[in-house]
C-alpha cells in the first residue's frame, strides 16, 4: 500500500513538472527565430535563382523559335531575312539628311525581319493584312495611296503598318522584362538606315518618336537581328566589311556567306533598348529596324581593352545600355540564337575580339 501511494506521488509531481514546461522559453524561441532566419536567407536565393534560370530558358526559347523561322524562310526563299528593308549602303551626310530634308528614310519601308518572319511565325492573320511592299526590298511607298484614299507620305502609313505596331506576340518578349508593361515616358523609336560615310551619324538613326504618327499602345521587342560588329548594311569601311552581320540591312544573304559557319554567328540577340543611370529611355517599335549590333556604344575598335567608362558596354545592363546594341534583364548573361539555330546565352565577361567574331560572318578573314 505505502509503496503504491509512493508511485503515485512521484507520477503526481511529474505531471505537475511537466505542465509547467508547456512552451518555450525566451532563449529557445530565439534560436528557433535564428534558425529560421538562416533558412529563409538560403532558400530565397535559391529560389529567386530557380525563377531567373526558368526565365533565362524560356527566353532562350523564343530565340530558338525565332532560329527556326528565319530558316524556314531561307529553305523557302533560299535566303535568310535582311535584318530590315532599308538601304543596303553607307552614304553621304547630306544625301541622307538634305535630298530631301529629313526624309531620305521615309522613301522606303524599313521594315524588320519580324515582319518578315511572320507567316512562320503562325501568324498569317497579321501578314496577310499588310501592304506588300511592307515586305519587298527596296520598293518605294511615298505618294500611294492607301485604302483610305490618303497619299502616302511615309512607310507607317502603308496599309497594315499601324495594326502591326500595335500588335504584341508573345514570342517577342523576354519574361524577365517588363518592355510590355512599359512606363509610357519611354520613348518608342525605330531604327532606320543608312549610315553615313564619315562617321558623324555611324549608328541606326532613330525616327525622333512615332507615337504621334501611329495612336494606339505601341509595341517594342526584346529581340533584334544581329547586324554585326558595327551598324547597319555595307560598310564603307573596308575593314567593317569582314564584321557585317547574318542580319544586316538592306541585302538578304545565303546561308553560303555565313563563312565563319552557321553554328558560330549570330543571328539575333536581346535588348532592352537605352538605359541610363537604371532608367530607361527608348525602346525599338518591332516593326521598324529591328537591327543591333555587337559594339553598342562603343567605338569601334578603339582602346577596347582598356574601357572603364561605365557608359560604354558591350552587353548592356538595367542599369547602363544602348538602343543600338545588345543587352538583358537577365544577371550576367545576354542569350542570342545562332544562323544555325541553337541557342546559347553569353556572358557579359566575354572578351570583346570573341563578340566581334560572333557578330561577324567573315571575321576569321580579318586581324584585329
Amino acid at each position: 500500500m505505502l509503496e503504491k501511494m509512493s508511485i503515485q506521488r512521484v507520477n503526481s509531481r511529474c505531471f505537475l513538472s511537466w505542465q509547467g514546461r508547456i512552451g518555450f522559453t525566451l532563449v529557445e524561441l530565439l534560436v528557433v527565430v535564428a534558425v529560421l532566419a538562416v533558412l529563409t536567407g538560403i532558400l530565397i536565393p535559391t529560389v529567386q535563382y530557380t525563377r531567373e534560370s526558368a526565365r533565362l530558358r524560356q527566353c532562350q526559347n523564343n530565340l530558338r523559335q525565332i532560329g527556326l523561322a528565319a530558316l524556314a524562310y531561307e529553305s523557302s526563299q533560299r535566303q535568310l531575312p535582311a535584318g530590315t528593308l532599308g538601304y543596303p549602303n553607307a552614304v553621304d551626310w547630306n544625301e541622307f539628311r538634305n535630298q530631301p530634308a529629313g526624309t531620305n528614310w521615309r522613301k522606303v519601308p524599313h521594315s524588320s525581319f519580324w515582319i518578315q518572319l511572320l507567316p512562320y511565325l503562325e501568324q498569317q492573320s497579321l501578314s496577310s493584312d499588310i501592304h506588300p511592299a511592307l515586305r519587298r526590298r527596296g520598293e518605294s511607298l511615298v505618294g500611294a495611296v492607301n485604302r483610305s484614299g490618303e497619299t502616302i507620305t511615309w512607310f507607317g502609313e502603308a496599309d497594315g503598318f499601324k495594326q502591326l505596331s500595335t500588335s504584341s506576340i508573345g514570342v517577342f518578349h523576354c519574361p524577365s522584362d517588363s518592355l510590355i508593361n512599359r512606363p509610357v515616358e519611354v520613348k518608342m523609336g525605330g531604327g532606320s538606315q543608312p549610315v553615313t560615310t564619315d562617321g558623324r551619324n555611324d549608328r541606326f538613326d532613330f525616327l525622333s518618336d512615332v507615337r504621334p504618327d501611329i495612336p494606339g499602345a505601341l509595341v517594342a521587342a526584346n529581340y533584334l537581328g544581329c547586324a554585326g560588329a558595327h551598324s547597319g548594311g555595307i560598310p564603307a569601311d573596308p575593314n567593317r566589311l569582314p564584321f557585317r552581320g547574318a542580319m544586316s540591312s538592306g541585302e538578304p544573304l545565303n546561308l553560303s556567306k555565313i563563312l565563319d559557319g552557321t553554328s558560330n554567328t549570330f543571328l539575333a540577340g536581346e535588348t532592352i533598348g537605352r538605359w541610363r543611370r537604371g532608367v530607361r529611355q527608348r525602346v525599338q517599335l518591332w516593326t521598324v529596324g529591328g537591327l543591333a549590333r555587337i559594339r553598342g556604344d562603343v567605338p569601334w575598335m578603339s582602346d577596347l581593352d582598356h574601357l572603364v567608362d561605365p557608359t560604354k558596354i558591350m552587353l548592356g545592363t538595367p542599369l547602363e545600355a544602348a538602343e543600338v546594341g545588345f543587352g538583358a534583364m537577365h544577371p550576367g548573361q545576354v542569350a542570342f540564337v545562332m544562323v544555325d539555330g541553337s541557342t546559347t546565352a553569353i556572358s557579359r565577361e566575354t572578351d570583346w575580339k570573341l563578340l566581334y567574331r560572333m557578330a561577324g560572318i567573315a571575321s576569321s578573314q580579318s586581324e584585329f
